[in-house]
């Protein structure tokens, strides 16, 4: 699941393949094009992705619980922040 780490504006980044976060196989070795840069209660985190086609909330595509998907990954960090 973690892909690696990017420096975005200088600051050292975790990237979380977006495609095994929500619980697809991409081909082996495969990389997101782009990375998506979120903001969580414990810092910085970034999702590869292959490809962006809408940011905002739309009708019929469920908006990702970001939290509750990191929480198995950083279970210390994200059970602190609440």
């Amino acid at each position: 699941m973690v892909a690696g780490v990017a420096n975005v504006r200088g600051a050292v980044v975790t990237v979380l393949s977006g495609a095994i976060l929500v619980g697809e196989e991409g081909p082996e070795g495969a990389r997101g094009d782009w990375l998506v840069v979120l903001n969580t209660r414990n810092g910085r985190v970034a999702l590869a992705v292959d490809e962006v086609e809408d940011l905002g909330a739309t009708d019929g595509v469920p908006i990702l619980d970001v939290e509750a998907l990191l929480r198995p990954l950083f279970p210390a960090a994200v059970s602190d922040a609440r």
